[in-house]
């Protein structure tokens, strides 16, 4: 067996029993009850006096009161919901020729008097040398890894907005993930320089149509409204980097930011959403956002919310201006809500645009069959690399 299960044993044990010591609740209590006392200004004056210093991703509360609960609004009877998803097969280094191919599912549905719903997908296949790289001030950088994965997300984002042309409101374009093109960020000026303005036409598409979009994300992983706890415990700390682990706290605010250093905001919220009900809309204090704004003044900053589906805490981003307008974001809350109710936890939409969007084990193999056929038909033998054929005919 080339995996020893008996070596692993003792320390599946060992993560037993600390699940069990964390999941005691004195600790996570005192923490929704100062998130419940927290002011908004307050909380947004400590952060943005220790931002540099705070190594940490952090809710910055915007005007509503950070632990405040909102009841989801009525979802209106006739609405149409937008969504894309996408699967890919990325470019494999032990073919002789380098391909990619994108499928993006697409889904139009329509509640209401006139029920409808329009699924499809969208699929390319690339193999030039100018489709496999992304050309930016004069340099190439291969679509693989990270830029793959960004490359991707704007698709699914651009053929989102093509897909809101097609639809009236009231509507919601609603893709799954982040809007946060996070690792952005990490990547070099040109690549942030071809990105960001094709993200901002996209989202520059849904304001002008009139329709809100969103992100969804199921079960999420963020620690943002965590952080933001934990600055208000610690943020006096002078030293860089050293917040939640010095020794310039009280004692108790010490030992609650230490204890919650590892807690999801999901967890946090757990006991403070009610099914239905949303948080406080909270900014990321993430950098690439200062670069979001649209130059004629549309502010696409990515803002979010948590929301309690009725089966688990899930977070939803959407727009600076969909945010900050009372009559979308209502909108958004109910036709999450609304969503979710009908799809059992998950919003059907997204779940049919991620059916559509699949590439199944038996096309891939299909894909790399009709390649292999098309270049025999002109004489040209497919050969992969020999470690790709080891792993496929073992022997000793």
């Amino acid at each position: 067996m080339p995996l020893r299960i008996d070596n692993l044993q003792k320390t599946i044990q060992q993560l037993a029993q600390v699940t069990l010591e964390r999941s005691r609740t004195g600790h996570l209590d005192t923490a929704r009850a100062l998130l419940r006392q927290l002011e908004a200004q307050a909380l947004r004056d400590k952060i943005d006096q220790v931002k540099e210093r705070v190594p940490w991703l952090v809710a910055r509360p915007t005007n509503e009161p950070p632990g405040a609960t909102f009841p989801a609004p009525q979802a209106p009877r006739d609405y149409t919901v937008a969504a894309t998803d996408g699967s890919h097969i990325a470019p494999d280094r032990h073919s002789p020729v380098q391909y990619l191919v994108l499928n993006v599912g697409r889904v139009r549905i329509r509640y209401g008097a006139r029920p409808k719903a329009v699924m499809d997908s969208e699929g390319a296949f690339y193999f030039r040398e100018e489709e496999l790289h992304i050309e930016a001030n004069g340099q190439a950088y291969p679509i693989e890894g990270a830029v793959l994965g960004l490359w991707m997300a704007l698709r699914e984002l651009e053929v989102l907005a093509e897909l809101a042309r097609e639809v009236d409101p009231p509507a919601l374009a609603l893709r799954d993930g982040s809007l946060i093109f996070w690792p952005l960020q990490s990547e070099e000026t040109p690549l942030q320089d071809y990105f960001l303005p094709r993200i901002r036409r996209a989202l520059r598409t849904f304001h002008d149509l009139g329709i809100p979009v969103a992100s969804y994300i199921s079960y999420p992983g963020a620690r943002d409204l965590v952080n933001a706890i934990r600055v208000w415990l610690c943020g006096h700390c002078t030293r860089a980097n050293q917040c939640g682990r010095c020794e310039d706290c009280r004692p108790e605010d010490r030992e609650l930011c230490a204890w919650l250093r590892p807690v999801r905001d999901r967890r946090l919220l757990e006991g403070v959403l009610e099914p239905g009900q949303r948080s406080a809309i909270f900014e990321s204090t993430s950098a690439i956002l200062t670069k979001y704004a649209d130059p004629d003044g549309v502010d696409h900053r990515v803002l979010f919310f948590y929301v309690n589906t009725g089966g688990e805490i899930a977070r939803v981003e959407a727009p600076a201006w969909v945010m900050e307008d009372a009559a979308y974001r209502d909108l958004v809350h109910a036709l999450v809500i609304d969503q979710c109710r009908r799809g059992q936890g998950y919003p059907p939409a997204l779940q049919e645009a991620h059916e559509q969007a699949v590439i199944t084990h038996d096309e891939r193999q299909m894909v790399e069959h009709l390649v292999e056929q098309a270049l025999a038909h002109l004489g040209i033998s497919y050969r992969r690399s020999l470690k790709d054929w080891s792993k496929r005919v073992r022997g000793v």
